[in-house]
């Protein structure tokens, strides 16, 4: 599983052989219609998705993920507009699956005795490196057979359901039999021949398995004679709905980098046709002198490339309301001041000055974020409706639109209802995002004093949980503000004020669920008119009960193209940024998060390509050790300077 990397000669084969194919299977009439349905797929903005359905097995075997378009001057399959299937339409259908996350990969190496060796401590170390981003956000699970034989296997599919499995290991076809196989151990550890129809018996009664990913040579070989022998089309056929193979053999190096992607992608909701194409791209983009990108070949029963679900949204609306409690905050009608009027005013003004000079110029204004002037974006689902909320904003997804460009600001969403959740990844700018809205809404208290004064409070500093919210909120204000208690804790009953509550995913996890209800309670007694909190995204998820508020939102990660697009904008001084993240795409991965991307703009400005990426950098733990090193030395060296001038 080592090849040599092709010559340029032999790259040039590859397009030679490309365009060969390319000119036989479209021929001029279908070519116009190829041409005429891309162009508008791209008018509509949408992809064109290429399923091969090859019946001719003599023509099955031809490596068709290399189709050369001359006319467009690359290769389709790498091209996301066109993902490219081998596409096996069979009568048993696809069925639906919605699953809570994380997606469950079950891994398994086998390395018999009698075959040429793997290091499986390594091999694992690597596929968690490459998993590593995933597995921390909690987007994904790894887990490993306990063994290398076939029970051993079964036992482990049975013990735990899980949706992806990958193998790493030995592959081969056998030419009198005509069909592939994967090579396991027996009880002596000495090779095992188990064929791809034995390996679909195994599957069969995995209702969970949706793709299996075989990191083995000749996955994806066939005979001439049967166009269901490779074994990845046998499995196909036994009905997994989806299987990724390698038709040649494929270097460690390659097969790692197309993993972290693939999956990454996965993760990202993206088809699994999209999936492949965007590992390829990457895979092409960072191995530039191998043609390795073209040896998994995707083969495909799923007619839309979806092969599950991921349904976020019902994990977190899982049982939150508490019987008795009402939905939505009852808004109760202020009689009146208890303070005289003009003496309330000119107390808030106070309180408003000091939420100013603090919050927004003192923390907004000088944090990192605010060197990376790029929206975070969000997403609206309509499938809660039913719930307390009025309205989901999330990742992309199922049953999810994007907000409109002039709706992704929080402050509509807050705008639209009473109370707001702002939930996001670690790094994800979620306290910027409410620093954010709390800038607007003083901007809009500005302009009208009859709106709700907008104040930030930290629950890391709930540590009672029988304190109120109440309570709390009249301490903080004395403590932090300097309010006297008596008159925040009128103004507070009078519903003057809008507390922004950041830090709930940094209570201890056993004090979270007391906080929430606690809120919950404070927003049905006090009948405050709104209410906003903020956090992560996984603490709330594992939350036994549920905050009873409005709205919801969940921060994006930036894409890849924003990435892109902010340091072509930065210039010179970024050069070896934009080249490291087109070579490691581990890096790609963490630059998505704002925080992160920050980090590495202000840590390696003006570094070489060579500074900037390190050999031997394999996890996220040492990347970012890495980072925060070469920042604090950044920053000393700052220091230095201000005090030698």
């Amino acid at each position: 599983m080592q090849p040599d990397r092709p010559s340029a000669s032999e790259r040039d084969a590859v397009e030679t052989i490309g365009r060969l194919l390319f000119t036989t299977l479209l021929p001029p009439n279908i070519l116009t219609c190829y041409r005429r349905s891309r162009d508008e797929a791209r008018r509509s903005g949408k992809r064109l998705r290429l399923r091969l359905r090859i019946e001719a097995p003599d023509l099955a075997i031809l490596p068709w993920e290399f189709l050369f378009d001359e006319l467009e001057g690359d290769h389709i399959s790498l091209n996301q507009e066109t993902p490219l299937t081998r596409y096996l339409e069979l009568e048993r259908p696809v069925e639906s699956l919605t699953i809570p996350p994380p997606i469950r990969i079950l891994g398994m190496i086998a390395s018999p005795q009698d075959q040429m060796p793997l290091d499986v401590a390594q091999e694992k170390k690597a596929l968690a490196a490459a998993l590593d981003h995933l597995i921390e956000n909690r987007e994904v699970e790894l887990d490993w057979v306990p063994g290398q034989t076939v029970r051993d296997l079964d036992a482990a599919l049975l013990r735990q359901p899980c949706h992806i499995l990958h193998f790493i290991g030995h592959g081969s076809f056998n030419e009198q039999r005509g069909e592939g196989y994967i090579i396991l151990a027996d009880n002596k550890s000495n090779s095992h021949l188990l064929t791809a129809r034995e390996l679909g018996g195994v599957f069969a009664r995995q209702t969970t398995l949706r793709l299996v990913v075989l990191n083995a040579c000749e996955g994806a070989r066939a005979s001439e004679t049967n166009l269901f022998s490779s074994t990845g089309a046998m499995l196909l056929q036994r009905g997994i709905p989806a299987v990724v193979s390698m038709q040649y053999a494929i270097t460690d190096r390659a097969a790692l980098e197309f993993a972290r992607n693939f999956y990454d992608a996965l993760a990202r909701k993206l088809p699994i046709d999209a999936a492949v194409t965007e590992a390829r791209f990457w895979l092409r983009l960072n191995f530039n002198d191998s043609s390795e990108w073209g040896t998994p070949v995707l083969y495909m029963r799923a007619p839309d490339g979806n092969l599950f679900t991921v349904d976020v949204t019902n994990t977190m609306f899982h049982g939150q309301i508490s019987p008795g409690k009402s939905p939505t905050p009852q808004n109760r009608t202020v009689t009146g001041p208890l303070t005289p009027r003009n003496e309330t005013e000119r107390g808030l003004q106070i309180l408003l000055r000091k939420v100013k000079q603090f919050w927004i110029e003192g923390v907004l204004e000088k944090s990192l974020f605010q060197k990376v002037l790029i929206d975070l974006e969000m997403e609206q689902m309509q499938s809660v409706v039913e719930n307390p909320w009025t309205s989901i904003l999330e990742r992309p997804g199922v049953n999810s639109e994007p907000l409109p460009p002039e709706k992704t600001n929080c402050g509509c969403v807050c705008g639209r209802g009473s109370s707001l959740l702002i939930l996001g990844e670690p790094g994800s700018g979620k306290t910027t995002a409410l620093l954010e809205l709390a800038r607007s809404l003083i901007a809009r208290h500005e302009r009208d004093s009859s709106l709700l004064l907008p104040v930030v409070f930290n629950l890391s500093s709930w540590v009672e949980p029988q304190q109120t919210i109440i309570h709390w909120l009249t301490d903080e204000l004395s403590a932090k503000y300097q309010i006297p208690k008596k008159i925040g804790r009128a103004w507070l009953e009078e519903s003057r004020l809008l507390p922004l509550l950041d830090g709930l995913d940094e209570l201890l996890p056993e004090r979270r669920a007391a906080c929430v209800q606690a809120i919950n309670a404070f927003i049905a007694e006090a009948g405050l008119m709104g209410t906003v909190v903020c956090c992560r995204l996984r603490e709330y998820i594992d939350l036994p009960v549920r905050l009873m508020l409005n709205a919801a939102v969940r921060l994006q990660q930036l894409t890849d193209e924003q990435v892109q697009a902010y340091l072509a904008e930065a210039g010179a001084r970024l050069v070896a940024l934009q080249t490291a993240f087109q070579r490691d795409s581990a890096m790609r991965i963490d630059a998505r998060s704002p925080l992160m991307l920050n980090l590495m703009v202000r840590a390696y400005q003006d570094l070489t390509v060579a500074e900037v990426l390190r050999e031997g950098i394999e996890t996220t733990a040492l990347r970012r050790k890495q980072l925060m090193d070469a920042y604090v030395a950044r920053m000393f060296r700052r220091a230095e300077q201000r005090v030698t001038v």
